[in-house]
């Protein structure tokens, strides 16, 4: 049975510098709402997407359990989020930890990146489509997963609606790499953690992490 709308959850493209921001403000215990609103009111235009970029950021840090390990490492995240790619890694884990849409794209096109070079949208939808359904609702978050796997370099654009695998990315710290496989195992509760090597060699999502 195809997943519901609302459980799709990323209806609004997340900025990665404001997410960072927020996430940055949520670790430290001290999220400012106000400066949130301002860093997002200079994003978008109207009130209405201002009003669902506030809710999506709000909503993809609330209750996340990626969030609340990253609490436990506070010091260390908040130094790898200084690296580009730390910073890129992180925060799309912290997504995919949120929205398992994110998380199952990651893997999908992570799968098909390994049979062919270049991935459209048509092609996008019908893999996302295979779970979640075909319906204007899994296009708009499909647009909203990809732009910020694009922002992140996960991926590149090859031309409109055609897009490419990036270099999978290097962590400079320790710590992104395991932020990285909590967030498959919040995924995948079923996979035991004593298989953490395994999986980290074998899975598709572990494609876009560089290890050595």
């Amino acid at each position: 049975m195809a997943e519901t709308v609302k459980s799709l959850g990323l209806h609004q493209r997340i900025p990665m510098d404001i997410l960072n921001e927020a996430f940055k403000a949520e670790l430290n215990g001290e999220p400012d709402l106000k400066r949130l609103s301002e860093l997002i009111n200079t994003e978008y235009a109207g009130k209405n997407r201002q009003k669902k970029g506030f809710w999506q950021i709000k909503t993809t840090l609330a209750n996340n359990p990626l969030v609340e390990y990253c609490r436990g490492r506070k010091d260390e995240v908040l130094v790898a989020l200084k690296s580009d790619s730390d910073r890129n890694l992180i925060l799309s884990a912290v997504t995919a930890a949120r929205y398992p849409f994110v998380y199952d794209l990651f893997c999908a096109l992570a799968k098909q990146f390994r049979l062919q070079d270049e991935i459209n949208t048509d092609l996008i939808l019908r893999m996302m489509g295979t779970k979640y359904g075909a319906n204007k609702s899994v296009y708009n978050v499909q647009i909203n997963a990809v732009a910020q796997m694009l922002e992140a370099g996960m991926i590149t654009r090859a031309k409109v609606g055609v897009y490419e695998f990036a270099d999978a990315q290097k962590p400079v710290y320790d710590v992104t790499r395991d932020v990285w496989m909590e967030s498959y195992f919040i995924n995948e509760p079923l996979v035991s953690r004593n298989d953490a090597g395994g999986v980290m060699h074998f899975e598709p999502y572990f494609r876009y992490l560089k290890v050595e």
